[in-house]
């Protein structure tokens, strides 16, 4: 009988201690594994260099790199589409049915507005902070001369591949290096 009891002590006691460790790590060291979980949910994606620029013979840019910026909507984000839709109109110069039309698809992640912004509406739009409206940036290629020399030159095409011309021969030269 008291071997009985000491093995029904030594569950109990276990089962105890099972108990205490799972109270510890769900409820009194929850941030810390929540933490831990969303860290290793993150997409680690790589960048790519810049591409790099072509000259003419007397240093002029014939293709160069130039930034982009854009806004870009996360419908689902937004609760107040009305408000949200109205000040965007305001900042960007556009009409508030077109935005109002890009928030009503709320399964979409990305619904991108309007790129060029300009340096004002860029630093309007980051102070404001409006819930579901993002910004970002792309490096786009330009050609400052634009048709002078563009069959020489050549373009790119939607990979960011050179097609044609420079850009196509040097293509593997002018591309930038991928990195994480």
């Amino acid at each position: 009988n008291s071997k009985v009891n000491f093995i029904l002590i030594l569950i109990f006691l276990f089962g105890f201690g099972i108990i205490a460790r799972l109270a510890d790590i769900q409820i009194v060291k929850h941030g810390y594994y929540k933490a831990m979980a969303q860290g290793q949910q993150k997409v680690f994606q790589s960048t790519k260099g810049e591409r790099g620029r072509i000259f003419f013979t007397g240093g002029q840019i014939l293709a160069a790199n130039v930034k982009d910026r854009y806004v870009y909507l996360s419908p689902f984000e937004i609760k107040e589409k009305d408000q949200t839709a109205e000040a965007l109109s305001h900042i960007l110069g556009m009409e508030k049915d077109e935005i109002l039309g890009r928030m009503d698809n709320p399964e979409s992640l990305f619904e991108k507005i309007k790129t060029g912004l300009t340096d004002d509406q860029y630093n309007v739009l980051k102070e404001k902070q409006l819930p579901g409206v993002h910004l970002g940036e792309d490096i786009v290629r330009e050609y400052p001369q634009q048709f002078m020399a563009s069959h020489i030159v050549g373009f790119l095409g939607g990979e960011e591949r050179g097609q044609y011309g420079i850009e196509g021969y040097y293509d593997d030269k002018l591309q930038g290096r991928e990195s994480f």
